[in-house]
């Protein structure tokens, strides 16, 4: 009887285990490193959530602040007025900068869609990293068959978003947390004089970039001449107005509806005029005043110019009656409740 050395499939039960630990591992160590630089406004994501989001959409990478870094990518999400501006930039396998911008009405979609932003560009390398044939030790798993030719991957980056130029003109982190806008105003009053009066005025105004208030300090100027049986007067009234906008809401970045309550200030005049049946005409001063609530519908334009539309219902504070010398009768009698109207128009100082 011959005695030989027969082999079993016992040595293949040991190679495969460890040939798939040594490329486990291998992977592993080749996986890249990525530190990302994430700012934004408080009321944002935080740089946590932000991770979480990204490793929802891959487990590619390994997040890191230190050490070797493969990739670096920097985050930033900034308000602009009424949306919120997102951006990305990283150097791509030539050494190029690139720039991907996404703008949203809140930061939470903004956060998330820079998430993705992030998440592509680190499964993209990672997937160019993987596509390379370095050169590596033969192991029992390569002995047995040989890897398929893996399959082209599209490069999904270039149609999230349009590249943009490093910005220039990019507004600095420490501007001002609110603009100001002057501009003039012309419109319809029906409290000052016995029909609707036609009202100037100019206007200066604050507007918060964050929290969506404004507040106005506006001056007017009405006048009207009134015929009436016995005679005729002339109503004129300048008054000041400081007014406070605590509800503000943009459905679009270029529009805004908000609500407005107001206190005004002034002097009325009215002055009669000598007739046939009146002789002895006198003028009075009184003051004026007034409680106002408005609604009212912005347009910017450019970001540059704003047009507006307010309707607005006064309350005076001081109720005055108007009487002929010698007549029961009043020429006019301040209403309790008073309708008005004005467009404006105004150039904005970011």
């Amino acid at each position: 009887m011959r005695s030989g050395k027969r082999w079993g499939f016992g040595w293949l039960l040991c190679a495969v285990p460890s040939a798939l630990l040594f490329h486990t591992a291998a992977a592993r160590a080749a996986e890249e490193s990525v530190w990302i630089s994430y700012d934004a406004p408080a009321v944002c994501p935080d740089q946590a959530a932000f991770y979480q989001r990204v490793r929802s959409r891959t487990d590619r990478g390994r997040f890191t602040d230190s050490g070797e870094i493969t990739r670096a990518l920097e985050i930033s999400i900034r308000e602009d007025h009424a949306r919120y501006v997102g951006s990305i930039a990283f150097f791509d396998e030539e050494g190029h900068i690139v720039s991907r911008r996404v703008r949203g009405a809140t930061c939470d979609e903004v956060a998330s869609s820079l998430a993705l932003i992030t998440a592509l560009t680190i499964e993209a390398h990672a997937s160019e990293v993987a596509t390379e044939d370095p050169e590596q030790p033969e192991t029992a798993l390569e002995a047995l068959a040989e890897p398929a030719p893996p399959a082209p991957l599209p490069s999904p980056l270039a149609e999230l978003a349009d590249p943009i130029p490093e910005p220039a003109d990019e507004p600095s982190r420490g501007r001002s947390a609110v603009h100001w806008t002057a501009g003039a105003s012309a419109g319809a009053v029906g409290w000052v004089a016995p029909s609707a009066s036609i009202a100037w005025g100019a206007f200066a105004e604050v507007v918060s970039r964050r929290a969506r208030w404004n507040a106005r300090l506006s001056v007017f100027y009405a006048h009207e001449h009134e015929r009436v049986a016995v005679g005729a007067a002339d109503f004129s009234t300048v008054w000041a107005r400081l007014e406070a906008c605590p509800l503000r809401v943009s459905p679009v970045s270029e529009l805004a509806f908000g609500v407005c309550l107001g206190i005004d200030a002034g002097r009325l005049r009215a002055a009669g005029q000598n007739g046939a049946q009146l002789t002895d005409a006198t003028s009075a001063n009184v003051v004026w005043a007034a409680g106002v609530g408005l609604a009212r519908i912005s347009w910017d334009i450019e970001q540059r110019w704003v047009i507006g539309l307010d309707g607005e219902l006064a309350a005076p504070l001081v109720r005055h009656e108007f009487v002929f010398g010698g007549q029961s009768a009043p020429v006019f009698a301040v209403p309790a409740i008073g309708a008005g109207g004005n467009v404006t128009a105004g150039l904005r100082f970011q």
